[in-house]
Parts: C-alpha cells; sequence; structure tokens
C-alpha cells in the first residue's frame, strides 16, 4: 500500500536528519511503521520537500517493483533529489541496532534507481520507528547517527496542526475515520433510497429541491450543527448522484484552508460513512478531492478507494485516483473547482449560504 502527499508549503531543515525524521508523520498525516518513505527535494534549488511517498516495506526480492513504483511520481515533479527514509527493524537487525543498519539492500536499490532517473539520493536514513528518543543512523555516513525529538512538537506538526489537520498515531488510525455505520442502518436507507428513485419528479424540481438540501447541509455543518438522520442521508445521497450537483459541490474547496471549505470537507466525511453504496462513491470522492488539495494525500487516497468500493465504476474517483498516484500537483487540479461552466450551487437563493472569507 502506497501513500502520496504533497506538503511544498511545509518548511523543514532538510539537512537535520532528527528533525526531517520526527517530521514524517506530520508530513504524511500518520506515523509510519514497516515503511520506506522518500521525501523529495523540490525545485528549484532542492532546499524545500516536495512530494512525500510512502510504500510498505517489501519483502526480500520485491525491492525494484516498489521502488520504480514510488520514483514515476517524483520523475513527474521534477524532484531535484531524495532522502530515503526507511523505517522498521530488518528480520535479522539486532534488537539494539547498533552494530549494522537495517535494509541496506533495499536503500541501494533505490540509490540506483533514483540515479538512472537523474535524482541524486541526498540522505538515507534508518530508524526504527518515530519516536521521541529513538536512535537513527544514515547509510552514506556511518559516524551519522543521533535521536529523534519529540515528533508532536516539531515545526512541521505546528505548520498540519495550525491548519486544522490531524497526524494519526497510525495509518489504521486514519483509516478508521471512514469505517461505514452498521450494516442495519446502510440497509435501511438503501431500501428507502430504492424507494424515493421511484418517485416521479421533474428535472427542474429536482435540481432545486438538490441544491436546498446540500446548502443547507452545508450551513449547518459550518455552525457545528450538523444532525444526519435516514431522511436526510436520503436527500443528500440523492441530490449528490445528480452529477451536476456533484460537479458543482466541487467548488466548495474554494478558498482553501477558508471556513466554507472547512465545513464541506467535515459533511462530505459524515456523508462518507453514513451513506449506503453506490450513493456512497459521491461523498466519499468530494472527500477525497478536498484532502487532495489541502496536500493531505494519504486521506485522499483512503477516500477515493473507499469511493471506488462503493462504485468500481465510479469515473471521477478513478481519475483523481490515477492523478494522486501519479503525484499530479494539487494546484494542477483546482480548474475542476473553478470550472465556468458548472451549477452554481447557490444561485436559487440569490446570495451565499457559506462564510467565503479564510485563507486561499
Amino acid at each position: 500500500m502506497t501513500t502520496t502527499t504533497a506538503v511544498s508549503e511545509i518548511k523543514i531543515n532538510l539537512r537535520d536528519p532528527a528533525q526531517l525524521l520526527a517530521a514524517t508523520p506530520a508530513l504524511l498525516g500518520f506515523r509510519p511503521e514497516g515503511s520506506l518513505v522518500l521525501i523529495a527535494h523540490a525545485m528549484p534549488r532542492g532546499d524545500r520537500v516536495g512530494l512525500v511517498l510512502r510504500g510498505d516495506l517489501p519483502p526480500p526480492g520485491q525491492e525494484h517493483d516498489l521502488v520504480r513504483h514510488l520514483a514515476a511520481p517524483l520523475v513527474a515533479d521534477g524532484a531535484v533529489g531524495v532522502t530515503i527514509v526507511v523505517v522498521g527493524r530488518h528480520p535479522d537487525e539486532p534488537a539494539d541496532g547498533a552494530t549494522r543498519v537495517a535494509h541496506g539492500t533495499l536503500v541501494d536499490t533505490v540509490s540506483a534507481v533514483l540515479g538512472e532517473l537523474g535524482m541524486r539520493t541526498m540522505h538515507a536514513l534508518w530508524v526504527p520507528r518515530i519516536e521521541k528518543g529513538a536512535r537513527y543512523h544514515c547509510y552514506l555516513d556511518s559516524t551519522c547517527t543521533g535521536v529523534l525529538p519529540e515528533p508532536a512538537i516539531t515545526a512541521a506538526a505546528a505548520a498540519v496542526a495550525s491548519s486544522g489537520q490531524v497526524t494519526f498515531g497510525s495509518r489504521e488510525a486514519m483509516e478508521r475515520l471512514l469505517d461505514p455505520v452498521g450494516e442495519d442502518v446502510l440497509s435501511r436507507r438503501s431500501a428507502r433510497l430504492t424507494e424515493a428513485c421511484e418517485e416521479p419528479d421533474t428535472p427542474e424540481a429536482a435540481i432545486e429541491r438538490h441544491c436546498r438540501e446540500v446548502c443547507g447541509a452545508l450551513a449547518d455543518s459550518a455552525r457545528g450543527e450538523l444532525e444526519l438522520d435516514d431522511s436526510r442521508v436520503v436527500a443528500l445521497a440523492r441530490a449528490l448522484s445528480d452529477t451536476r450537483v456533484r460537479d458543482a459541490c466541487l467548488a466548495t474547496v474554494l478558498p482553501r484552508g477558508g471556513p466554507r471549505s472547512l465545513a464541506a470537507e467535515q459533511l462530505w466525511l459524515r456523508l462518507a460513512r453514513e451513506t449506503p453504496a453506490p450513493e456512497r462513491a459521491e461523498p466519499a470522492c468530494l472527500l477525497g478531492y478536498s484532502a487532495y488539495l489541502r496536500g493531505e494525500g494519504a486521506l485522499a487516497g483512503m477516500a477515493f478507494d473507499s469511493a471506488l468500493r462503493a462504485d468500481p465504476e465510479h469515473v471521477l474517483s478513478g481519475l483523481l485516483v490515477r492523478a494522486l498516484r501519479a503525484g499530479m500537483p494539487p494546484a494542477r487540479l483546482l480548474r475542476l473547482a473553478e470550472a465556468e461552466d458548472v451549477l452554481d450551487l447557490e444561485r436559487p437563493f440569490g446570495r451565499p449560504i457559506l462564510p467565503r472569507g479564510g485563507s486561499g
């Protein structure tokens, strides 16, 4: 399983191994375990963080396949160089980790592949776990070693926290965000959706009702008063199943970091848990898009995967997950939110439903 994250706005001292290692949970959104992490040094001078990619440590003999998979987005992003981070012990590693550095074959493979692709290995670091006091070692300099500071108080952690993002203790903890509600609830709502879809309606009446439902839920989310019972989930699921409304909801990511985008993301997260399949694909896709544009690639990938499990033929989720795995910068996807030919959710009401202030 791999993760791609874009974090160019976070400032980190790329020359300090301890600070860089301690920053990896903030960069990824969760504390990695048993992981290969590639941290790109972005153009033009290589002095800031670019893409951050993570994969599970591969079994012996499968190093090359993983590295080729992870390296492709770095090439597309034009990385100047890469810091290689290995987190986790090798099965043959002594308990104290003092006599040798684990996973040397993997690091050699990564360095060779990166070199073939024109990227320099800037650092290559190993640490058994990301926690205060854990001792790291450098692959390229046997005298380079030290201990990690508390990850929760690094500059990267502070930057992430100030943006409202949460760093999870593990990838599994982040995945639990998207666990659906009970199967009995989903089955009941699925039956109600089937009944509702059989009711006759005109396109004009339907679009106005759908806009009203979504805008009302967004406003409640912004006030912290969002409640989702069966009737409301069914109504919102029907609304988002109208691709005109779903596509209009992409614009709620703007301005990025503003109250409207945060309220919308909370709504999509709730609906991604509360909505039965296949309709769940729509809010899960919107959640993934919002997370993607914030640079939170791990959550975005999980949301797109959730959407595709709910509806394997979901076109927009399929396109976005491929963009994410290819390392496409979030800014290139802003055009989806800025398209001029999509429906304006708030037009039927003649005034903005949500505050639009905030940083963008």
